[in-house]
């Protein structure tokens, strides 16, 4: 839609880039999973509380879902196009979510007059029929029949989050540690990696919300300074893991980000060699106020599979239910350079780092379990 303004701009993945202007990321709050979560509830209330027909129900689902990818695809229209015309100034900007629910909220008067006319439909169809009464008196033992069908459907659940509840042992349930524990484990040869007193990199590191174990190590390379003293090669590792994932400690969450958009924006993105027919992605971030840039390679270990993308690692969770794996980690390498190809030295350091990382979380994990201890 941009381009029918005769807008320059180029996507990438979640990023929309404009040259010279700024960068918007698709976050996940962005998605538009809530306003799908909540069309498709009203209108499925909706259906069962004035439809006899299946097919009217399917059909004003369908425009319920409808509706509500629209309202997503104006509002993150909307908010693109007022951040490009105000050069990011645009008070929108802050006030997305607030503007994104009036969207939303407008595209359900469409929606509900899709319902009445079912609803009126439905009546003039039925209107014919004389035996009214028998009718009534059949919809009494229909609807202890729909009860019990109803009752039959809900067990399954009710017994399935019974169990989950007993098998995660009371410990995890009640943990809730202050501070993350430190992870034990060398992913860097210091043999040609000087370790710093640092657990940042030229002022940046990611922001994780509350991991159960961290690792955080800065790396300067050894015979890279220059005359004045300076390091033109510095390296960050992070490692952040989940023992188990439960709201709220997950590691693909909302709060959960790999930069501050406040301080750096996105300048582009690549893939990084992560070694064994594995891919790491790439990012490359540039601070707001300067020219100074920082490259990022990352990669989702989720219950020892790994995955490049965080919608990836999300759906890696469904496999945990037929093995004892609960652990899931994000792994982060950093790389800022003077004059370099920093993709190409990310692509020589990550399939070294990505192997050391693999294998100390499966011996982790197989020896300390939350579930199996």
């Amino acid at each position: 839609m941009l381009s029918w303004f005769d807008i320059e701009f180029t996507v990438e993945g979640v990023f929309v880039y404009f040259p010279g202007v700024g960068a918007f990321e698709i976050a996940h709050g962005c998605s538009g999973l809530r306003y799908l979560l909540v069309g498709s509830t009203l209108s499925l209330l909706y259906g069962e509380l004035n439809y006899r027909k299946w097919s009217n129900r399917f059909w004003l689902l369908l425009a319920g879902i409808l509706f509500s990818l629209i309202a997503n695809w104006v509002r993150v229209f909307v908010i693109i196009y007022m951040g490009y015309e105000s050069n990011m100034t645009s008070s929108l900007i802050k006030e997305h979510d607030f503007f994104g629910w009036w969207v939303f909220a407008a595209t359900l008067v469409p929606l509900f007059f899709v319902g009445r006319w079912l609803e009126k439909r439905e009546s003039v169809e039925y209107s014919g029929e004389a035996d009214i009464p028998a009718r009534r008196t059949n919809q009494a033992g229909l609807a202890k029949h729909n009860f019990l069908r109803q009752f039959l459907v809900v067990l399954p659940v009710l017994v399935v989050a019974g169990v989950t509840w007993f098998v995660i042992p009371s410990e995890a349930r009640t943990s809730s540690h202050s501070t993350a524990r430190q992870h034990s484990v060398a992913l860097v040869k210091t043999d040609q990696w000087l370790p710093l007193f640092e657990r940042q990199l030229a002022g940046w590191r990611p922001d994780i919300d509350r991991p159960d174990r961290i690792l955080e190590n800065s790396y300067l390379r050894r015979g890279a300074l220059d005359d004045t003293g300076n390091a033109d090669r510095q390296l960050f590792v992070a490692l952040y893991s989940y023992d188990f994932q439960r709201p709220g400690r997950e590691v693909v969450q909302y709060s959960n980000r790999l930069y501050d958009s406040s301080a750096q924006l996105p300048e582009q993105t690549f893939t990084v060699d992560g070694g064994d027919d594995i891919s790491l992605s790439g990012l490359t971030l540039r601070y707001r106020r300067s020219e100074q840039l920082i490259h990022l390679a990352y990669g989702y270990y989720v219950e020892g599979h790994w995955e490049s993308n965080d919608l990836r690692a999300k759906l890696a969770q469904l496999p945990g239910i037929f093995n004892a794996r609960t652990d899931a980690s994000l792994l982060v390498i950093g790389f800022s350079c003077d004059e370099c190809d920093a993709p190409e030295v990310l692509s020589e350091l990550g399939p070294a780092i990505r192997e050391r990382t693999q294998e100390y979380l499966d011996q982790f994990y197989s020896r300390n379990s939350p579930v199996l201890r």
